[in-house]
């Protein structure tokens, strides 16, 4: 057994699983496993995959895949999805995970012959990424690590501030390819072949408890849309990530931040998720979020 495995990684909100559901759905897709990594304890992107009757899936939630925490679950779920004889799996890594020792991982569980690291894809938001990278060495170890780098949300920054973002890009990895896209939207052909380029297996990791961010669960139900709208918006500064299934106007609604906007959509509470917004926030960010939320709804 040599099963392939492609990495998805990139920051909270980069695009993600829009872009783990067209690989789903296309020729790559076909027979494939997928192991799914949300930060907070509940899983929401896997609930927002676009599954079939022959895709597996493997959940893994509360910290990154890649830190000394949950480095047995990922091994775990490797071998889980391993059983099926999968003709590859897709990994879709935590927005907070640096990806550096995923090989190390492979090598340290003993399944390096089994499993083999094809490709890393990087969706690097165009909107936060830029702003991130100073602050949050995972954001560069991403990229560092990546054979592909997408571009993602081109169609709300300036094309002088693509191109600048470019060049960031080319001195961080000047291995890796780079595309610019939205809504994830790639050609597929990029994936195939060998891998362009990486460093990885020489980058030293940043998976320490101190870099952990923090995250909560706000159980939003019977609050005016408009209400919990402001203050989610009131919110944004405080958090790096904001998702969940929420009812509000006797309604259940999707919602998730987008580039500095909360975006609501009808889409009805998928049997067995627990309701609520999962927000992730900056290191020693969560109480003040927690406070806030306690006062919002006491009022």
């Amino acid at each position: 057994m040599n099963i392939d495995i492609i990495l998805v990684t990139g920051f909270l909100g980069s695009g993600k699983t829009t872009f783990v559901n067209k690989l789903l759905s296309g020729n790559l897709g076909e027979g494939a496993g997928l192991l799914v990594n949300d930060f907070g304890k509940t899983v929401i992107d896997g609930a927002l995959v676009e599954k079939n009757e022959s895709l597996e899936v493997y959940e893994v939630s509360g910290g990154s895949l890649f830190c000394n925490c949950k480095t047995a679950n990922f091994a775990m779920g490797l071998k889980a999805l391993g059983k099926f004889k999968p003709s590859r799996i897709f990994v879709e890594a935590s927005g907070m995970s640096d990806p550096s020792g995923m090989e190390k991982i492979l090598t340290d569980y003993r399944m390096a012959a089994d499993f083999h690291l094809a490709r890393v894809v990087c969706l690097a938001d165009a909107v936060r990424t830029p702003k991130m990278l100073g602050t949050l060495s995972a954001l560069r170890l991403q990229i560092e690590a990546a054979d592909l780098v997408l571009i993602n949300k081109c169609d709300l920054v300036k094309e002088t501030e693509i191109a600048s973002f470019e060049s960031v890009i080319q001195k961080i990895n000047p291995l890796a390819r780079t595309c610019r896209t939205v809504q994830a939207d790639v050609d597929m052909a990029l994936l195939s072949g060998a891998a362009h380029g990486n460093h990885r297996g020489i980058i030293e990791s940043c998976n320490i408890p101190a870099n952990r961010p923090g995250s909560i669960l706000l159980e939003a139900a019977g609050i005016a849309r408009k209400n919990l709208d402001a203050f989610l918006h009131d919110q944004l500064e405080n958090t790096w990530r904001i998702k969940g299934w929420a009812n509000a106007d006797n309604q259940w609604w999707y919602i998730s931040d987008n580039a500095g906007r909360i975006e609501w959509v009808k889409k009805d509470l998928p049997a067995g998720m627990r309701p609520g917004l999962t927000v992730i926030t900056p290191p020693g960010k969560s109480q003040h979020v927690a406070d806030a939320w306690r006062c919002f709804t006491a009022a």
